[in-house]
Parts: C-alpha cells; structure tokens; sequence
C-alpha cells in the first residue's frame, strides 16, 4: 500500500507542536529543521509520526520499501534508524534488506548524510 509524504512544512510544524508539550522532543525538531533546510529537502519525501520521521525518494512510496526510518527515544536521548528495504515480488525466501541502528542526537544529521551516500541516494549530501 503506498502512503503519500507530507511537505516539509508540515512535518516541522508537527514536530515543533511535539516538542511544546514535551521539550524532549527538541533534537527532533532540530533534525527535522536541518534536513528541511537541506539543499536536498527538495529531493526527500518526508512523513512524521508522533517521534517518528520516515524519509523517501519519492512523492507515493510503500513504508516497506526503500525508506529510512528515524525515530527518536528521548527517555534514552538516542535516535533510532531503520532503513526498510524489501524486495518487491513475492518472498522467495530471501531475507530482507533492513539495516538498523542507532546514534546521539549529535551525531544523527551525520550519519544520515553518511546513509544517503554509502545506500546512493544522492553522490553528496552536506554534513
């Protein structure tokens, strides 16, 4: 089932309505802030829920397939990243391709530029 991105727009202002009835949730609207302020932002698709963003190449995409997930645990003060990808087709068997892991708000923006090289979605992202 595919699930269209929401603007950029909308997904800070969701984050910032987050982040004023919990201040935790303040290195998620930092990263959202940067990544929408990106030279690239025009070129990601973004959808966001609760302390959750979810990053695609395209406008329509399917939450399976190709899509980084960055989810944030402010009890834990980390970020969470998956990036989802499963072979379209039926399952032959074949494991899946999903990556997690997971990184300090200090370094998340870093490793998600890091991300969208090393898995080509763009030759360069600014760190």
């Amino acid at each position: 089932m595919l699930v269209k991105a929401q603007s950029w727009e909308s997904v800070v202002k969701s984050c910032e309505a987050r982040c004023e009835a919990d201040q935790g949730f303040k290195p998620m609207v930092d990263l959202v802030r940067r990544l929408a302020a990106s030279p690239r932002a025009g070129d990601l698709y973004p959808l966001t829920a609760t302390n959750t963003i979810i990053l695609s190449r395209t406008p329509q995409f399917d939450m399976r397939r190709e899509v980084l997930v960055v989810g944030y645990d402010p009890m834990r003060e980390y970020f969470d990243l998956e990036f989802r990808w499963q072979p379209p087709g039926p399952s032959d068997g074949l494991k899946n391709g999903n990556w997690t892991g997971y990184c300090p708000p200090r370094k998340v923006y870093l490793v998600i530029a890091q991300f969208f090289r090393l898995q080509g979605w763009f030759e360069e992202f600014p760190g």
